[in-house]
């Protein structure tokens, strides 16, 4: 174990940038890189959360920690996470912050599912082009993709988002091969449902094969830099394997009708 963890050390230390960081799978990803020794920098929106967290981090696991209260989806949100770690060596990051809008998109508000792509589509994308260039002249590094098996389908009421999921995994899976040659893992991962606030802001009342987030994050870590995609839980990838042979028309009103039942 020791071996692994120092290994995990050398390719993706000395310090990891994590978004969506104050909650959920993104909470997971900060223990679980900090119980490998690596030192975090926490991004999301709600300070107190990632303080405490930080706080908590620090004393468990001896790493060191940096607190970002940025928001992905203001215009200067890339300025402000490269001047806060312009002194550190970023060697893993992981684009995990995301929401979804579940509503007919024309009954929508526009502002927000522009600020949908933003925070899913376009922050991690230009996050990948800074830090990833960095990663590519050091010839080591790893990016992760929090991606969805909605991705692997056109969903009503989840349209843009799930067409936001399936940007990130088509991305993540070309850059995979792009900087296999300069020995950067990179990793989509497509989480099912999993039991997180996004349940709640995604209106589901119903439990269907639920993952916990701390499973997610470990078994995404453990897969980084062995594949370029994965799908937490077997369950999961069997729906997922559905939706791939299904033709697309049947495949979105299925997906439609899962949704409703998820959320009545």
């Amino acid at each position: 174990m020791s071996q692994l963890i120092s290994e995990f050390q050398q390719k993706y230390g000395p310090w990891a940038l994590v978004t969506g960081a104050s909650s959920g799978i993104g909470e997971q990803f900060a223990r679980h890189i900090a119980l490998r020794g690596v030192n975090v920098v926490l991004v999301a929106r709600r300070l107190a959360r990632l303080t405490r967290l930080a706080n908590e981090l620090r004393e468990t696991t001896g790493i060191q920690t940096r607190v970002l209260n940025i928001d992905l989806s203001t215009p200067d949100f890339l300025q402000r996470i490269e001047a806060a770690t312009n002194d550190l060596q970023i060697g893993l990051l992981v684009n995990n912050a995301g929401f979804t809008i579940t509503q007919d998109f024309l009954d929508s508000f526009l502002d927000n599912q522009v600020k949908l792509l933003d925070v899913n589509a376009k922050a991690p994308m230009m996050l990948t082009h800074s830090f990833g260039r960095k990663m590519r002249d050091r010839n080591c590094g790893g990016i992760v993709f929090v991606s969805s098996i909605a991705a692997f389908s056109a969903v009503p009421r989840w349209a843009n988002y799930a067409a936001s999921k399936a940007y990130l995994m088509q991305f993540g899976e070309a850059l995979a091969v792009e900087l296999n040659p300069h020995n950067v893992d990179v990793l989509v991962i497509a989480p099912g449902t999993t039991d997180t606030e996004f349940i709640e802001s995604a209106e589901i009342e119903r439990e269907v094969n639920i993952m916990q987030p701390e499973d997610v994050a470990k078994q995404t870590l453990e897969k980084l830099g062995k594949t370029a995609t994965y799908i937490p839980g077997w369950r999961n990838r069997v729906l997922s394997a559905l939706s791939r042979v299904a033709p697309s028309p049947i495949n979105s009103m299925l997906a439609g009708r899962l949704l409703r039942f998820l959320q009545d």
